[in-house]
């Protein structure tokens, strides 16, 4: 961790995520955006927790080289938005449903 914001190494990236409609538009629901933008943020904010409290636990020494958020994620994020499916939450990993830190 560095002192300074966003002043350490980038340890991982974001897989690609697609912020438009079906239409090729850009979404008009709120709530979908923050689904598709803000639900993969968390979880990769997770990840990184969890590693760096496993590090911790097992006394691992020296920075974390990487984290694989790609494999962490749905491909799907990379799809449109679907404004069919309002209210609905983005399809995440089987074994993530019930994700908490």
């Amino acid at each position: 961790m560095a002192e300074a914001i966003d002043g350490g190494s980038i340890v991982g990236h974001s897989p690609l995520i697609n912020v438009l409609t079906v239409h090729g538009t850009a979404a008009e629901n709120v709530r979908m955006l923050g689904e598709k933008i803000l639900i993969p943020v968390a979880y990769m904010v997770g990840d990184l927790i969890s590693e760096l409290i496993r590090r911790r636990e097992q006394a691992i020494p020296g920075p974390i080289e990487s984290l694989d958020f790609e494999a962490l994620l749905s491909r799907e994020l990379n799809e449109p938005i679907d404004p069919a499916r309002k209210g609905h939450l983005l399809p995440l990993p089987p074994e993530d449903l019930h994700y908490s830190v």
